[in-house]
């Protein structure tokens, strides 16, 4: 049997303990084309040397090994090195690793013999959670140094690298800039909350050029670049919106979720999309646009007639109804080519919600004429059908990573145990679903999610509430509870907090500020009447100030 995936991730330590063995036996496996030692200990210089040079045997050996995860296991640009360095062997290293030479036509007293090559097939790299700060710069003429990652991009093939939660300093973006003005394959870069600001952006962004004046580098062929999570600012957008401005640029896909630009920093962008014919892809979700912003973007989309947008992420920016439903009707009109929209977590209420789901979609779906559009604010809109609802339960506690074939074997053994009569049969199903639970602060609550069970018919829901009530119902050793569908509305309608501006009474926001702690601004802030009903509470867990 032939392992083609290796999984070591979350083993405490184990990268430290890697022996020679392993190493040896890495460079000579022939199927293995994964390998993941993510969140397993940090290497040391003389392990994660010992590695690279395993890569590189394996390559020669006509090995399958092309996706490394190390997440969390190169610690900093140093040991990077070291990895690299490692994927440089020779005739004389394979003997001391193997006994014997890979080409036993060189000579031993030759030169060849003890020639270093670099040998290395990697299509995909995990690298994040490292610090990588040089020491030196590389365009320092009177202190120069070799750019000691260039061979990592130029002659392994590598396509995917992620490069998440890292720290860079300057120095280091400038040996990436100046490693993708050569020639090299990488198509996808996650530079994802890696505290990259305005600075930083502007050296990055001489990936595609090095001033205005320049050609575009021909050598740069990224085409998916998430920046999410930076929080560049104003300064940011408007250096990676110069660069959306070139012509031929490569990139289709581009994440600049959470990165704090406002309407300013919009304007910058649709300035961008205006003349852009490249991107596919673009998420701008929780920047504060607003709704200025979002219009002064979609002008720009419209008079652009050469644009391939298909998709837009505007999770989070205080979009409210009135604008959203202005453009999803002319989206329905065709005065844009999106074909996928997130607009969730704004200020959109639920009325406009359910009358454009049944203007567009539920009329669309009667006269088999869909509009086909995907957005996500209207995924939950089928389950409250009244018919849909009237066959379907609910089930909570389970994980949101419940198999779902195991919940549906789980139910039919609660079936054989709890219904006697051979009459009665609870049914078939039609569809499992899980979601996720409500928040709890930045996090979703996989622990805490809820099932959705739909049945082909409605008297199999209250064949479902008897199992439930007589032997009741347990999936890994936990018991769980069964609602009929509509009994509990805040599992299909999430409950949102005045993060998200919807319209709440005074009473009940007051309340929520309350049992939250209570959070300083105009709403429930200082000198405000409603602060200072919630600050005898509030004010000792950080909340409200007197």
């Amino acid at each position: 049997m032939s392992l083609i995936s290796l999984d070591a991730s979350f083993v405490s330590n184990l990268n430290s303990t890697l022996t020679q063995e392993f190493f040896v036996s890495l460079g000579d496996n022939t199927s293995l084309k994964t390998l993941n030692l993510s969140n397993s200990g940090t290497f040391s210089s003389t392990q994660i040397e010992k590695l690279g040079s395993a890569i590189a045997f394996n390559n020669i050996k006509k090995g399958c090994l092309e996706e490394l995860f190390l997440e969390a296991a190169i610690p900093s640009y140093i040991n990077l090195s070291y990895f690299i360095k490692g994927m440089f062997i020779s005739e004389k290293k394979h003997v001391e690793w193997y006994n014997a030479q890979f080409n036993p036509n060189i000579p031993k007293d030759k030169k060849e013999y003890f020639d270093e090559t670099f040998y290395g097939k990697l299509s995909f790299l995990d690298i994040s959670k490292g610090n990588f700060i040089p020491d030196f710069s590389i365009n320092d003429i009177k202190n120069k140094k070799e750019n000691n990652i260039k061979p990592l991009f130029e002659k392994t093939g590598l396509v995917d690298l992620r490069m998440e939660h890292c720290t860079f300093n300057k120095n280091f973006i400038e040996l990436l800039v100046n490693t993708l003005h050569e020639k090299n394959t990488l198509e996808t870069l996650s530079l994802k909350h890696c505290w990259i600001n305005g600075e930083k952006m502007k050296e990055l962004c001489k990936l595609w050029k090095f001033d205005q004046d320049a050609p575009i580098n021909s050598n740069c062929i990224l085409k998916q670049l998430d920046l999410s999570l930076n929080k560049f600012g104003y300064s940011g957008i408007m250096e990676i919106s110069r660069v959306l401005t070139y012509e031929n640029n490569p990139i289709k896909s581009l994440n600049l979720f959470h990165n704090i630009f406002d309407v300013n920093g919009a304007r910058r962008l649709a300035e961008a999309l205006e003349v852009n014919s490249t991107l596919e892809s673009i998420d701008i979700g929780y920047n504060r646009i607003k709704d200025i912003g979002l219009v002064t973007i979609l002008e720009s989309l419209s008079k652009n007639k050469n644009t391939k947008l298909k998709h837009l992420g505007c999770k989070y920016n205080f979009i409210r109804s009135n604008c959203f439903t202005n453009f999803y009707e002319k989206l329905h009109l065709g005065e844009y080519k999106l074909s996928s929209i997130e607009f969730s977590n704004n200020l959109i209420d639920e009325k406009t919600i359910h009358t454009l789901y049944d203007l567009y979609h539920k009329k669309s779906e009667n006269e088999k004429n869909a509009f086909e559009i995907k957005c996500d604010i209207f995924e939950l809109v089928p389950y409250m059908d009244s018919k849909r609802m009237e066959r379907t339960v609910w089930i909570s506690p389970i994980s949101y990573l419940e198999k779902k074939n195991n919940i549906a074997n789980i139910i039919k053994e609660a079936e054989k145990s709890s219904i006697l009569n051979k009459n009665e049969k609870l049914g078939i199903f039609t569809n499992i679903s899980i979601k996720r639970g409500r928040k709890t602060g930045h996090k979703k609550d996989n622990a805490n999610s809820i099932g959705f069970i739909e049945f082909i018919c409605p008297n199999s829901a209250n064949m479902m509430l008897k199992i439930a009530s007589t032997t009741g119902i347990s999936i890994n050793g936990k018991r769980i509870k069964v609602f009929k569908a509509g009994t509990r509305k805040d599992f299909i309608l999430v409950k949102k907090s005045i993060y998200t501006g919807v319209n709440v009474p005074t009473r009940d926001r007051v309340r929520t500020n309350r049992a939250r702690g209570g959070f300083r601004g105009s709403r429930g802030g200082r000198g405000s009447s409603r602060g200072a009903r919630g600050a005898p509470r509030g004010g000792s867990r950080g909340g409200f100030k007197k």
